[in-house]
């Protein structure tokens, strides 16, 4: 985790998350910010590398902006 510059149109990484599906593994992820308003959460991208593992139950999930925890983006845990 880290907020970097992939251009002058995106930054990332200034969220982070990692979660744990309900087979143990853990499964990380970055936001994306882009100037045109669109881009990912943290979550989202964690989500995704879970889904790219052919699993979809998570047990824990949590998202980190430099050294505080925040609540995970809304709509993602029931």
């Amino acid at each position: 985790m880290g907020e970097f510059r992939t251009s002058d149109d995106c930054v990332a990484g200034g969220v982070a998350a990692a979660l744990i599906g309900r087979n143990g593994h853990v499964y990380t992820g970055i936001c994306v910010d882009l100037a045109c308003s669109l881009g990912s959460c943290a979550e989202y991208s964690a989500i995704a590398e879970m889904l790219k593992a052919r699993e979809s139950e998570i047990d824990t999930i949590v998202a980190v902006c430099g050294s505080e925890i925040v609540p995970p983006a809304v709509g993602v845990v029931n």
